[in-house]
């Protein structure tokens, strides 16, 4: 004789497990059914300064399972957390919240555990801060641009001012050449 839990498992019911029993004219019992897996979620942002939930719950369960929550942090060691809880509340974390959770779901008939690793990150950024970083990077790059090139010219125009001197006319054909090979001009 067998018959499907809720899952449409197939189980004997020699191991005390069937709540819906597929016979017709069989009255369903009340039989206790040992936890299943539980599913754990994390509800809010795992990130900087946020605070988030971490949820445990088994789909089934007769009698109602009882749940525990343990936390080990990336060294391994046990840390405190709510254990009576299908929730932990976690306010305000950080990189130290990161690590290993376990939660345990238990009743009379057994129990099951879930795990996961939880691990906070740096907020994130949106395409607005994006946008406004790119844009200021874009502008400043323009703005140093033009001031080089305003260097520049004025540096490329004071040293051809400083080649020219003014002085009496040249005397001869010679000092002319001279005059020139210097990059003195005068004037003839």
């Amino acid at each position: 004789f067998t018959c499907k839990n809720r899952k449409n498992r197939t189980i004997s019911l020699l191991e005390d497990l069937c709540t819906t029993c597929e016979t017709p004219g069989v009255r369903k019992n009340n039989l206790s059914l040992p936890p299943t897996k539980p599913i754990c979620n994390v509800q809010g942002k795992p990130e900087y300064g946020q605070n988030i939930n971490l949820t445990c719950v088994s789909e089934e369960a007769s009698p109602s399972p009882t749940y525990k929550w343990e936390s080990y942090d990336v060294q391994n060691n046990l840390r405190p957390l709510d254990p009576k809880s299908t929730v932990s509340n976690l306010f305000n974390v950080t990189k130290e919240t990161s690590g290993y959770y376990i939660c345990t779901s238990t009743n009379k008939v057994g129990s099951a555990l879930s795990n996961f690793t939880l691990s906070i990150v740096s907020p994130s950024m949106n395409m607005n801060s994006i946008a406004g970083i790119i844009g200021g990077v874009a502008a400043a790059l323009i703005l140093l641009v033009i001031i080089i090139c305003c260097c520049y010219w004025r540096k490329k125009k004071q040293q051809e001012e400083a080649y020219v001197f003014y002085r009496k006319p040249c005397e001869s054909k010679r000092e002319f050449k001279k005059a020139i090979t210097q990059k003195v001009i005068k004037l003839c």
